[in-house]
């Protein structure tokens, strides 16, 4: 979370997509190590209020844009807190007579009240397991682009995707990678992985052993 508990989520979608077209600037330039140094931050540098700690100089498009992914993701913000426990705050927040009065959510349209919203809370899909937040402002852009917000089934399977997609993320780091599979994957597998009748048919899955059967292994001995 940032400094005030929560991630500006205008700042933190503006400043991934700055990062990768400063990236493909770099690429072609030749400097790509140069900008790989002077990075070297996440989502924790940028507090509740969008502040600024020495982060990059977002161009106007990647803040339009920023701006209008966020505006969508507010429109939004109760039914995600209600059905999925992405909760989204606001600072400032606007009149809710003016909220009732808003068309359907299109990220064509600015609203000048997404400079105050705030990501507070994600949900709990594994315990143990902690999102990357280097994925987060990708995440949430891809919330706002990829869902099919006008019908009710779409919206929910699209969200539903979004989050598998970035809870799926596992760590970089060699070791924190295997102790996670150890801790944490491989004991929910045992009593949460529920196949598809197609999935235990087609050879995806095969039953190797089963404790019952063991017991009367160890009886016979």
């Amino acid at each position: 979370a940032g400094g005030n508990g929560g991630i500006h989520i205008q700042t933190a979608i503006a400043q991934a997509l700055q990062w990768e077209d400063d990236l493909v600037l770099s690429e072609d330039r030749g400097e790509l190590a140069s900008l790989k140094a002077n990075r070297g931050r996440s989502t924790d540098d940028i507090d509740g209020n969008g502040n600024d700690h020495g982060l990059l100089q977002v161009n106007e498009t990647n803040h339009n844009l920023a701006h209008q992914v966020t505006s969508c993701l507010i429109d939004q913000a109760d039914m995600l807190e209600e059905y999925f426990s992405i909760r989204i705050e606001r600072t400032n927040p606007v009149d809710d007579t003016e909220d009732d009065k808003k068309p359907s959510p299109d990220i064509s349209n600015n609203s000048e009240n997404t400079l105050d919203a705030v990501l507070t809370g994600l949900p709990v899909l594994l315990d143990g397991h902690c999102p990357q937040p280097h994925g987060l402002p990708i995440f949430l852009l891809r919330l706002a682009t990829q869902v099919d917000w006008s019908e009710e089934l779409p919206c929910f399977h699209g969200i539903c995707k979004e989050l598998a997609n970035y809870y799926a993320m596992l760590p970089n780091e060699a070791d924190d990678l295997n102790a996670y599979v150890q801790h944490n994957l491989f004991p929910a597998l045992s009593y949460l992985l529920l196949p598809s009748k197609q999935l235990s048919r087609n050879g995806s899955y095969v039953v190797m052993t089963k404790l019952s059967t063991l017991y009367k292994v160890f009886e016979r001995c």
